[in-house]
């Protein structure tokens, strides 16, 4: 039991944040995240020499970098969403609202790898405004998209471990139910029962949240998006408080 209440704290410290092996996504993602930070460095580069002097050839490689790095932006979002995605599907959790956020992931993926093909052909400055201008129409939307994508994962792992905790407790809780004859245990029982009832209310409600949350207004989108953040942290700070309580029951007061 000991071993599996253990598994338990290794699964919580980590499940807050994506943890993947060095599978393809991640891989992937380093790999595009490398090239468009010296892109990027690049393009400072050639930007300051055509500011400082411009001539043809000046503008002709700070529009070339500009291209190298906006492909590489794309390419890097991608990614990273691949990413997010690969770590909701580690989870594991059957939930409508996860699932609706498979589709969201595809359709920002596809996105991001349309707009770097699109910008591969930039040749000219008009080209690179017109496509900063259309991509400026869909930064905010699909900010929030991610946003609530990282939500999303985050929530994933919070109901799965909330799931396995209890699964844990179920086992446990017959183990020391003939000893609540101690006070310690029947108010430690009470107080891990009443836990998880508060925990799964508070699930349900940063579900509403987060489900509303691509409707709410510009102005209290951050609010917004801060609330359910603290919401996600006060969860996963419950689930360890009672992960420690079980151990200490386990450790202490199951006979072997």
């Amino acid at each position: 039991m000991r071993h599996l209440l253990l598994a338990l704290i290794t699964f919580l410290f980590f499940s807050s944040s994506f943890v993947l092996a060095q599978n393809s996504p991640e891989t992937d993602y380093q790999y595009q995240l490398s090239q468009y930070r010296r892109q990027y460095a690049e393009f400072q580069i050639y930007k300051k020499d055509y500011l400082e002097n411009h001539t043809l050839d000046n503008e002709q490689k700070a529009l070339q970098s500009a291209q190298l790095a906006i492909v590489s932006r794309e390419l890097t979002l991608a990614s990273f969403t691949r990413i997010l995605k690969q770590s909701i599907i580690v989870a594991e959790v059957d939930h409508p609202l996860i699932n609706d956020t498979y589709s969201s992931i595809d359709e920002l993926v596809n996105y991001h790898l349309n707009q770097a093909t699109t910008a591969a052909v930039i040749q000219t400055q008009k080209d690179l405004n017109a496509f900063n201008t259309t991509y400026q129409t869909k930064i905010k939307a699909n900010q929030i998209t991610l946003d609530t994508i990282q939500i999303v994962n985050k929530l994933a792992h919070l109901l799965r471990f909330s799931q396995k905790l209890e699964e844990q407790y179920s086992l446990l809780k017959p183990k020391i139910e003939s000893k609540k004859n101690l006070a310690l245990l029947a108010t430690g029982l009470e107080e891990i029962d009443a836990q998880l009832i508060k925990i799964n209310k508070k699930l349900e409600t940063v579900i509403g949240q987060i489900t509303v949350y691509q409707d709410v207004s510009s102005s209290n989108r951050q609010s917004a998006l801060e609330k359910i953040t603290g919401s996600l942290v006060s969860i996963q700070l419950s689930e360890r408080k009672i992960v420690e309580r079980l151990i200490d029951f386990d450790k202490n007061y199951v006979d072997r």
